[in-house]
């Protein structure tokens, strides 16, 4: 018996158990008949098999196949679902309950599928992507970019997954899967390096017009504070109490280049991709 993982595995292994428990009783029945079954002068046995068993064998295969979708029911994840569909698929002997998994469950599985490969692209092309949720630290183009990669590895999880499947024969799903996959994958590559990327070389040739990095660099990181450096601000702040008492004449203020250090919060974030 494989074994059968999450919440309901206990339940789903019980189940299938129990249904080797009416399998058993019921061969054992034939096994028990008091007849010879090779005399030809008895015809109980066209009864008691032909009829009684084989339409048992039917039965147990009719509650196995609701076994399997109530289990796919509960099922959230492509790769939970094909660790079900291989357990299945190794516990399927009879031909009916065989193409039940390969096509039926394998249905299931591709649906899913279907369905985060969806669910990333609304996420993807809903308004909203011009300011995703992200923790407020991100830089602007690097966390954009470090997003949308999040959402590459989440439908490559998905894909690799399918892609385990050598146990079922090509589904007819199979292509319609992976066409809508690697379409959605093209744009959120597209989005990182020919959006994003291009955006921030951008910014950068911006910053560059007026000063050098190398310029930037040459500037003193430290200065010190004097009572001059608060006549261009703006009257409501520098007569704020609070904000006097933090910028006292004669103490030591960062001097570094704030655009310098954007930049320098960027290439730490595109290096990550």
């Amino acid at each position: 018996m494989p074994v059968f993982a999450g919440t309901k595995g206990p339940e789903i292994t019980q189940n299938l158990i129990e249904l080797e428990g009416i399998f058993e009783k019921n061969l054992q029945n034939i096994k028990n008949l008091g007849y010879d079954f090779l005399d030809v002068k008895i015809t109980k046995w066209h009864d008691d098999y032909g009829q009684v068993f084989k339409e048992k064998i039917k039965d147990l295969e009719i509650i196995y196949q609701n076994i399997i979708a109530l289990t796919f029911k509960s099922v959230s994840t492509v790769p939970d679902a094909i660790e079900m569909l291989e357990n299945f698929n190794s516990l399927a002997k009879r031909p009916m309950v065989k193409d039940y998994v390969q096509k039926k469950a394998a249905e299931w599985v591709y649906k899913l599928f279907s369905d985060e490969i969806k669910e990333v692209e609304e996420l993807f092309e809903n308004p909203s992507k011009k300011k995703p949720p992200m923790p407020v630290t991100h830089p602007k183009y690097g966390g954009l970019a470090i997003w949308a990669q999040s959402l590459i590895v989440r439908i490559d999880r998905a894909k690799n997954a399918i892609s385990g499947l050598y146990f079922i024969p090509e589904h007819p799903h199979h292509k319609e899967g992976m066409e809508k996959y690697q379409k959605l994958r093209t744009s959120l590559d597209n989005y990182i390096s020919s959006v994003q990327y291009n955006h921030w070389k951008n910014e950068i040739n911006t910053i560059m017009q007026a000063q050098t990095f190398e310029e930037k660099l040459e500037v003193p990181i430290l200065v010190r504070r004097t009572t001059d450096d608060n006549k261009d601000l703006p009257t409501s702040i520098a007569n704020n109490p609070l904000f006097a008492k933090s910028t006292k004449s004669g103490l030591l203020e960062s001097n570094f280049d704030p655009k310098l250090l954007k930049v320098i919060i960027e290439v730490q974030y595109w290096t990550k991709i």
